[in-house]
């Protein structure tokens, strides 16, 4: 579903969102799937397009996904809907359709998804400072894994974090790499 107003706000901007949320859709789908593009003039993400899905695998969200591209591209003529950057949950499947789907495209975890697996960790962990290191992990989440990385050993050295908890860390990091 999408306003014909909405399809052209998504392709305003290069940088797409793109989430399933389970909660609110009737017993017979999985989750709603929307894609959202960043408003810059609100400074927020307006969702554009949405439909409800039977099951996450790659060949369910792909079908949404290339419907969504023709719908932009029918309405829009003469536009190839190609956005530069893609920002998604780590599940494979999402992932694995949006690469076929936008193969141009560059694919990014979420921000939140990754604060959310980091902070399930830390939880699980016994390291002191799991607010600061929480606080610390928010204010760079719209950096690129590689910054995260590095701005990650530079600050745990700072909260003086033992050997075996940084090693846990840097895991799970290399962890949600392979997922992308």
């Amino acid at each position: 579903m999408a306003t014909n107003q909405q399809l052209s706000l998504s392709t305003n901007n290069n940088q797409i969102l793109v989430d399933g949320t389970y909660l609110v859709c009737p017993r017979e789908y999985t989750s709603l799937y929307t894609i959202m593009t960043f408003d810059n003039e609100t400074q927020m993400y307006i969702p554009c397009i949405w439909g409800l899905v039977t099951d996450e695998t790659t060949p369910t969200v792909l079908t949404f996904l290339n419907y969504a591209k023709r719908l932009v591209e029918r309405i829009l003529k003469n536009f190839k809907w190609n956005p530069s950057v893609i920002n998604l949950d780590l599940a494979k499947p999402s992932i694995n359709a949006n690469k076929i789907t936008f193969p141009f495209s560059k694919v990014h975890g979420c921000g939140f998804h990754f604060l959310q697996a980091i902070k399930r960790k830390l939880m699980k962990s016994k390291i002191e400072n799991q607010e600061k290191v929480l606080k610390k992990i928010k204010s760079f989440m719209t950096l690129s894994t590689e910054e995260i990385k590095k701005r990650l050993e530079e600050w745990i050295n700072k909260l003086n974090l033992k050997t075996n908890e940084i090693e846990n860390l840097n895991m799970e990091i290399e962890n949600l790499e392979k997922k992308k």
